[in-house]
């Protein structure tokens, strides 16, 4: 078995993600780079230094997968509830 983290839940439960993802070490097998706004990561509140150096530190080589959701495709943003643009105000 393996584990697969995502940044959008870890902000939520964890207290450190990088040392999460330390704890994980060789059993992270999967890993989400989601904004804390479930925006792309970079316009958001999560510190992504430490987290890019927790991945090197464990020599992880697998795919980092950027999951954000879009106003953009309607579906979608009805689907998980986006009522508002990345970075925008909410009225």
């Amino acid at each position: 078995m393996k584990l697969h983290l995502d940044t959008f839940h870890m902000n939520i439960e964890e207290k450190n993600q990088a040392a999460a993802i330390l704890k994980a070490g060789k059993h992270l097998a999967h890993f989400h780079a989601c904004g804390s706004d479930r925006g792309t990561p970079g316009g958001d509140h999560i510190d992504w230094k430490p987290i890019v150096a927790a991945l090197k530190k464990i020599r992880y080589k697998g795919d980092v997968v950027i999951r954000s959701f879009t106003t953009d495709v309607k579906v979608i943003a009805r689907a998980a509830a986006i009522w508002r643009k990345d970075g925008a105000e909410a009225r």
